[in-house]
């Protein structure tokens, strides 16, 4: 976060100790998902291959973590909500998106790297990617797809922002719900969900954050939070049950299931708000937010990285990669993830510049009270 936007969060909109925590909290169960849920291993045939512990067997590991996602995408419409309805648009969409998408410079020269690397090393094509790129290479590039949401998330939030009032806070989610139904049903019949559905079931959390914003959100009762949450997931558990769901969370297509997702997982949140709330100052828990949370996009942007580094070194030497979680498997996370984390604190002191690059109109003194 530039200083320019520090200013303008803390002119908008006092900080947030559950925001936070839940925004700390989930980038942690991030980096423990991929971490410990990426399996790469060499076939029969010699070629490495990729693969997530939910896709072979394991399902059930994901469902813990089904407010995850929600707790990435609230703050982030809860903390843009005041400043998208009084800073100019053109002035709002160039910070963020500059925010967002210059930290992914660096990152590409990296996978460039990995790419030309791991190929020398005789890493070879991806055994069940059709890019060309390597198994390293291919799991960094793999959450990328938030961006795909987030960006333009962010372009829309001043017309959605301002757009938030009277009825249109009904109208607008339940569009949403409407349009995820009609993906579905061509999901079905066709076996292709509308492309657009990827991004648009993300407007759902994202009018959790504005909701949120405007306190819509904290006069409901943590009880009736608490029977939508139960309620939701046992929704859920039958859309599973009944088919044609998978039954890991985050699957794509986005579907029903993905917005009952969002449901519970804003739900399940706001149940817990009290206490994480008051768990902020705790020595560890603030660690976690100053040196997780506040760099979220650099650990989001390199955490993958380096993990590949790591698991993909360790293949290329010769090493049997577990393929199925067991005693093997145990061993080598036990080493593969201390070192991944040590990497990835070298790499975000590396690239730690990258954050105090300055909007370009802001270094000739843009007035940020400028309104439209």
């Amino acid at each position: 976060m530039t200083s320019t936007d520090q200013a303008e969060t803390r002119s908008s909109t006092a900080r947030d100790p559950f925001l936070d925590v839940i925004r700390a909290f989930a980038m942690v169960a991030v980096v423990a998902n991929h971490y410990l849920y990426t399996l790469l291993f060499r076939t029969d045939q010699a070629q490495f291959k990729l693969e997530m512990l939910q896709e072979t067997g394991h399902p059930w590991v994901t469902w813990p973590f089904v407010w995850e996602l929600q707790a990435f995408f609230l703050p982030a419409a809860a903390l843009s909500f005041s400043a998208a309805q009084h800073t100019n648009w053109r002035v709002f969409i160039g910070r963020r998106v500059w925010r967002l998408l210059i930290p992914v410079v660096p990152l590409a020269i990296g996978l460039v790297l990995l790419q030309t690397t791991t190929s020398a090393a005789g890493m070879g094509r991806c055994a069940n990617w059709t890019t060309g790129l390597t198994c390293a290479v291919a799991m960094p590039i793999a959450p990328l797809w938030f961006l795909v949401v987030l960006v333009p998330l962010t372009i829309a939030t001043p017309a959605l922002a301002r757009a938030w009032r009277g009825p249109w806070r009904i109208v607008m989610p339940l569009a949403v719900f409407g349009f995820t139904l009609l993906s579905d049903a061509r999901w079905i019949v066709t076996g292709a969900a509308i492309p657009l559905n990827e991004i648009s079931v993300w407007l759902l959390v994202w009018f959790a954050g504005f909701a949120y914003a405007d306190g819509t959100l904290l006069k409901v009762k943590v009880a009736i939070w608490w029977w939508i949450a139960v309620t939701g997931s046992l929704l859920m558990a039958c859309m599973v049950a009944i088919g044609p769901y998978p039954p890991w969370l985050a699957a794509s297509p986005r579907t029903s299931m993905s917005a009952m997702e969002c449901v519970v997982g804003v739900s399940l949140l706001m149940a817990l708000r009290s206490p994480l709330g008051r768990i902020r100052d705790r020595r560890l828990v603030d660690l976690c937010v100053r040196h997780v949370g506040d760099r979220m996009m650099g650990v989001f942007l390199w955490h993958y990285f380096t993990f590949a580094v790591v698991i993909s070194a360790m293949g290329l030497l010769g090493v049997q990669l577990a393929s199925t979680v067991g005693v093997a498997y145990v061993i080598q996370r036990a080493v593969i993830v201390p070192v991944a984390l040590l990497l990835l604190v070298v790499v975000l002191r590396w690239t730690q510049w990258v954050d105090r690059v300055r909007y370009p109109p802001d270094r000739h003194g843009l007035d940020r009270r400028t309104t439209s």
